[in-house]
């Protein structure tokens, strides 16, 4: 069995005569349930915290032994406020499936068990949550709510309720990123039907037009895309939102109302009297669309159909030249262009006059702007000139040559007045996670066949514009490298030898950025040491003849034929 989630000096493994010294300090006596009465069973539970790396000890009592180790989560679950499904339960050094029988397992009055969980959860909130979803989903369907202009206290009475019920809690108190807490609230939200329940109510509000909307609806909306973009923290947890048919709804919530370009957002449907609430709903469910969008775009799997929808591009872009939203705002929609670029496929969609010439432009207007801090004025820059550099890099013939000098100066600027710090301090302050490293490092990796060494990259890209892009890739993937949380996510994708072998393969220009990231990280994590001698292989296989993806999953018999073919030919 597995026991790597419990401490090695787990109690659980002790004889039933050491458990019985401990008696005296039980909350009842053996036999006796919390209530007093005879017949009852207490369990000693030690409680292991993953995320805080303690161990409590705390006494379950109950009238009778639960049948399941199921029943006995729940009922964990109600004494501890650690949600079932995040519970992982062992009896005598043995993890216990959830239909394992107690009794069976011959657990009596006195014995201990071990409960380890990343984090305790929120239960009740998550409960209340539900049952508010739940009572905002029967106005739609008795249309008991949808109220008339003159029932403009009950509006704002469920107007009220949404706010103080559902934004707060769904937005950060239940669902922040980067928080073990809420990633178990994440897990029990799914467990006990939250996640459908909510999913619901944004098909109901969507299946509306945005003119026939009532106040608190349009404020549901905002409420139910800013949840769905904040449950969306990791790569499955976006997987599972597609699954759910979130990129068509995403892409109808972001499509709400079409935005001239250069032009403020304004709801065309509004009175003037409500006309100040409506535009700033209207700009709120936009920029929750837009985190959404970013989340989903990430998925090499959704970045063809998103990207080959004009309609999304040119919503986007409009966002990102509207006066109405500050910078973050337009950093934010080039982090959808920059996930985008990921896949090659898109950089025909991406690499076109407008967009090209609409980006440098908010870049430009955004560095004029008094108000405009020099913290969000990098975000902007990073992400916009690091989706322009891998275009550039992988896909330069797509690229409107005319603009190559004023890109060529944007870089140099770029490197010249941004440090690691910068990048690193913007995503901080905005929470901004990466699902993936892989497209960063494969770009170092991309064979110079035949094929690229004529009318391809090397003609279309000057060298001096070819290196300053590989360090603006290098800046942004140095900052990314220097955090911890990141460090899980190499080893996960299988890059951290290529990474060390990296700066054997950049221009020399590049090496001493190369080789400070390499220092860096192996400063950060100290595990790392000189590269295998199967990742060097595959580095060398990877930069001569298939490139990154082609490599990482080959095994060693199956390099050693690739060097064996290339020897033979």
């Amino acid at each position: 069995a597995n026991v790597s989630n419990f401490p090695a000096n787990s109690s659980s493994s002790c004889s039933r005569k050491q458990r019985g010294d401990r008696w005296k300090s039980l909350p009842c006596e053996p036999g006796m349930a919390s209530n007093g009465t005879k017949g009852g069973v207490v369990l000693e539970c030690h409680l292991h915290s993953r995320s805080e790396g303690s161990t409590e000890v705390k006494y379950l009592s109950l009238a009778s032994l639960p049948g399941t180790v199921l029943e006995l989560k729940q009922l964990a679950q109600d004494e501890f406020s650690v949600p079932a499904c995040a519970q992982t339960v062992a009896f005598q050094t043995e993890v216990l499936t959830d239909d394992a029988e107690l009794a069976s397992r011959r657990l009596r009055s006195g014995d201990t068990v071990d409960i380890s969980f990343l984090s305790r959860g929120d239960c009740r909130s998550v409960e209340e949550v539900k049952a508010w979803m739940k009572k905002l989903l029967r106005t739609f369907d008795d249309n008991s709510l949808s109220v008339d202009q003159r029932d403009y206290q009950v509006e704002v009475v469920v107007y009220d309720g949404v706010q103080s019920n559902l934004d707060s809690t769904l937005g950060y108190d239940l669902f922040e990123w980067l928080i073990p807490r809420t990633m178990v609230n994440k897990a029990y939200f799914e467990a006990v039907g939250g996640l459908d329940l909510l999913l619901q109510l944004y098909q109901r509000v969507l299946s509306r037009p945005w003119s026939s909307l009532r106040v608190y609806q349009k404020y549901l909306e905002n409420v139910c895309t800013q949840a769905f973009a904040n449950y969306g923290e990791t790569a499955s947890l976006r997987r599972k939102l597609v699954g759910m048919g979130l990129l068509d709804l995403c892409c109808r919530s972001l499509l709400r109302v079409p935005i001239p370009f250069n032009q403020p957002v304004s709801d065309p449907s509004s009175k003037p009297a409500d006309q100040e609430v409506n535009d700033s709903l209207l700009r709120g469910e936009l920029d929750n669309a837009l985190h959404l969008m970013c989340c989903i775009a990430e998925l090499p799997e959704c970045q063809q159909a998103i990207a080959s929808r004009s309609d999304v591009i040119s919503q986007t872009m409009a966002m990102a030249l509207s006066p109405s939203y500050p910078c973050p705002t337009k950093a934010l929609a080039s982090e959808v262009f920059l996930c985008l670029a990921h896949t090659s496929s898109t950089h025909p969609y991406l690499a076109t006059e407008p967009v090209i010439s609409g980006m440098l432009k908010a870049m430009d207007d955004e560095a004029k702007n008094p108000d405009t801090t020099l913290n969000s004025l990098t975000g902007l820059r990073c992400f916009t000139l690091v989706w322009m550099s891998i275009i550039l890099l992988h896909s330069p013939l797509t690229f409107p040559q005319r603009k190559l000098p004023q890109i060529t100066d944007c870089v140099a600027q770029f490197l010249s007045e941004t440090t690691i710090t910068d990048i690193h301090k913007y995503e901080t302050d905005r929470g901004t996670i990466w699902a993936t490293l892989l497209p960063y490092v494969k770009l170092f990796y991309f064979p110079a066949t035949p094929s690229h060494r004529g009318r391809g990259r090397a003609v279309a890209v000057p060298t001096r514009l070819r290196d300053d892009c590989l360090r603006v890739i290098l800046l942004f993937l140095h900052s990314k490298i220097s955090m911890a949380m990141y460090h899980s996510l190499l080893q996960q994708e299988g890059l951290l030898d290529f990474v060390v072998c990296l700066p054997w393969y950049v221009p020399p220009s590049c090496r001493s950025a190369a080789l400070a990231m390499v220092s860096d990280l192996r400063t950060s994590l100290p595990s790392v040491g000189p590269p295998r001698l199967l990742g060097l292989a595959k580095a060398r296989l990877a930069k001569d003849r298939l490139g990154l993806e082609s490599v990482l999953e080959l095994s060693v018999g199956a390099i050693a034929s690739c060097f064996y073919t290339i020897k033979c030919s």
